[in-house]
């Protein structure tokens, strides 16, 4: 057997090697009804699927779809897929075939992998076109590392690639910053495109942490999410709000009793959210905010008593920065009185891919060519007393939904095009969810129209909830729309 380590290209190969060799008999991959994977075991495994992968033609800097499910299986195929030397675009798998060909589109993949569908294949070249990337990887540390897709839900998304040296310098000071251990078990609760779940995998890696992988329907039954965390005992969660809410923590979170650290990024966090999770016996929670352009964490914020004495849908501060990375406000002639555009300080951005390259290079600002590039986010946000920034809204029309860029204007035509639908809106909650405002026909049936539009959208701009309103109020603010018993 052969190691097959494309060597220098991705510290995740050093990383697990290190781990099987200091950490060899703890958990690393735990998931409930089968049994976990040791540290050596996990490497083991990778290396077995990196060879199987070198078989089928997989190359180092070929780009490959991983479709991501919340599985043991999938965690050893991203190993594998980075020992190999490939690049992974992050995508969920339970996501709408058109949704996922089109960021496969985006991306040029070559290769498709899946772990629930025999592994490794060729990308369909009548779906990708001429697109395909066909290896040549640069030099190594400029190397990528995976990509993620961001666009919205409606435009066609925008490929984001993250070097290797990006990756090593962000975990790096995550870790020096957080102080993850063998002793934590980490929940592998994140969005499964996003980079957050390259953060749980990541923070495990780098210091022997247990991944604890949930089951697949963990977000479907009220509080069940809430019950992981107490009962397999978790220590570490990176999370949404929206997911936060899911694990209900008004009510449990007195019960998480092992959990000392919560990363909550992607969106807003309400006051009221944090002020449920506080209670919690023993932990830190931090608001955290980036963007796909700029991978990991560009800001960070410790939440405090402070933070959660306003009005619980007031937001919670993002902070000032984090490591090398700083926020500056920007004041357009656009924007309403005292909201100021976010700017993000950082020594590199993503780099561009596919045929929408060179889209995003609207939002730097000019930098001097040893500076900081300054990448305008089109988050507009207010700067607290104390200096530090709290997001209160978009330039555009877009929702930032458990970190995806969800359109309002897509999920609106969608909602209306169903019958018994006359008017819509979509709007955030007070604890985060995102509810739908609708003025519906009498005989309309809330459920269906719920499932309709899990046919017609993504999984994030299907709203959490579809509350029915007077139309008179479906313009007006939150607090004043009237909701009927159909919710």
């Amino acid at each position: 057997m052969t190691t097959d380590v494309a060597m220098g290209r991705h510290a995740t190969a050093g990383w697990l090697d290190d781990r099987a060799r200091d950490c060899a008999d703890r958990p690393a991959v735990e998931i409930l009804g089968a049994p976990s994977l040791s540290w050596a075991e996990l490497r083991e495994a990778v290396i077995r699927l990196a060879d199987v992968l070198r078989g089928r033609g997989l190359r180092p800097g070929d780009r490959v779809s991983m479709r991501m499910r919340r599985s043991t299986d999938s965690v050893i195929g991203l190993l594998a897929i980075w020992r190999r030397g490939g690049v992974p675009l992050l995508l969920d798998d339970g996501s709408p075939p058109d949704w996922i060909a089109r960021r496969e589109r985006a991306a040029g993949v070559r290769w498709v992998f899946s772990a629930d569908s025999g592994g490794l294949r060729r990308a369909d070249a009548r779906t990708l076109g001429n697109s395909a990337h066909h290896g040549a990887p640069q030099d190594d540390r400029s190397s990528l590392s995976h990509i993620l897709c961001t666009s919205g839900t409606q435009a066609e998304p925008l490929a984001i690639g993250t070097s290797c040296q990006q990756l090593d310098e962000q975990m790096l000071a995550y870790v020096e910053r957080f102080a993850p251990d063998p002793g934590d078990r980490i929940a592998l609760f994140s969005g499964l495109a996003h980079d957050p779940v390259i953060r749980d995998l990541g923070a495990a890696l780098l210091s022997g942490a247990t991944i604890v992988v949930p089951p697949e329907d963990v977000f479907s039954v009220p509080r069940r999410a809430g019950r992981f965390l107490g009962e397999r005992r978790i220590s570490l969660l990176h999370c949404t709000p929206g997911t936060l809410s899911l694990a209900d923590p008004l009510r449990l979170a007195d019960t998480w009793r092992d959990l000392r650290l919560v990363l909550c990024g992607g969106s807003a966090l309400p006051a009221g959210l944090a002020a449920a999770v506080l209670p919690a016996p023993a932990v830190e929670l931090v608001n955290v905010y980036g963007v796909s352009e700029v991978p990991q964490i560009a800001s960070a914020h410790v939440v405090t008593e402070a933070d959660i004495a306003g009005p619980p849908e007031r937001s919670v501060s993002i902070g000032r920065g984090f490591g090398t990375r700083a926020l500056e406000l920007l004041k357009n002639v656009d924007t309403p009185d005292g909201q100021l555009e976010v700017v993000i300080l950082t020594p590199s951005v993503g780099r561009e891919l596919g045929d929408r390259a060179g889209e995003a290079s609207t939002s730097l600002s000019p930098s001097t060519s040893t500076g900081p590039v300054r990448f305008r986010t089109g988050d507009l946000a207010v700067r607290s007393e104390d200096g530090s920034v709290r997001i209160v809204g978009r330039r555009d029309d877009v929702l930032d939904v458990n970190g995806d860029r969800v359109s309002r204007a897509e999920v609106r035509d969608a909602a209306v095009g169903i019958d018994g639908v006359h008017e819509a809106k979509l709007v955030v909650g007070v604890d985060g969810a995102t509810e739908l405002l609708a003025v519906l026909s009498p005989d309309a049936n809330v459920a269906e129209i719920r499932r309709h539009l899990g046919r017609l959208l993504p999984p994030a701009a299907v709203p959490r909830r579809i509350v029915e309103v007077d139309r008179r109020t479906i313009d007006r603010n939150r607090k004043k729309a009237i909701p009927h018993d159909r919710t």
